[in-house]
């Protein structure tokens, strides 16, 4: 079963895809953030589809669409979704939405109720105080230097990888 896996929620976009079977990866391509910010968006699709060609794959080939929701740029998340949704309903394949929280407990070996924070920017944290996201006391916005301490950050910049590895490890 192959995998793709979306994400676009922080300073990169990247695009991954992942033989479940065999846990390889097949193909990955990460768009870093350039002074162009708003033709960013207009890419994503451009370099999916390249990884697409230079793996020698088809849309068909792929089983399941995974995608990153966040915490992270509106614009971003807002990208990867509609373009993991549009894939799917077109293709007739599931979509798997994962958060940065769920994939940096993954990362770091973290409990699933660990509590974390993730760099917002402008002096701001993304909390995660549990796992509960329909919780909006445990998962918020501060710009408190308190929750400081418990910022986590990405060891790659390619997080499509990550899902995929976090996709893998669900299977």
């Amino acid at each position: 079963m192959k995998i793709l896996s979306l994400d676009s929620s922080q300073s990169s976009q990247s695009a991954s895809i992942f033989d479940l079977d065999s846990g390889t990866l097949v193909a990955k391509k990460v768009l870093e953030e350039s002074g162009q910010k708003r033709q960013r968006s207009s890419q994503y699709l451009p370099m999916i589809i390249g990884m697409f060609e230079k793996a020698g794959l088809g849309p068909d080939d792929i089983e399941l669409i995974a995608v990153c929701i966040g915490p992270g740029s509106f614009t971003g998340v807002r990208t990867a979704v509609l373009l993991a949704k549009t894939l799917a309903f077109e293709l007739d394949k599931k979509v798997l939405a994962l958060n940065n929280f769920q994939l940096l407990r993954f990362e770091h070996g973290l409990d699933a109720d660990a509590d974390i924070a993730i760099s917002a920017g402008r002096d701001g944290f993304f909390v995660s105080l549990g796992d509960d996201f329909s919780d909006s006391s445990k998962n918020f916005f501060s710009d408190e230097p308190d929750y400081q301490e418990l910022v986590k950050s990405f060891k790659d910049e390619n997080r499509s990888l990550l899902v995929s590895n976090f996709v893998h490890s669900l299977a």
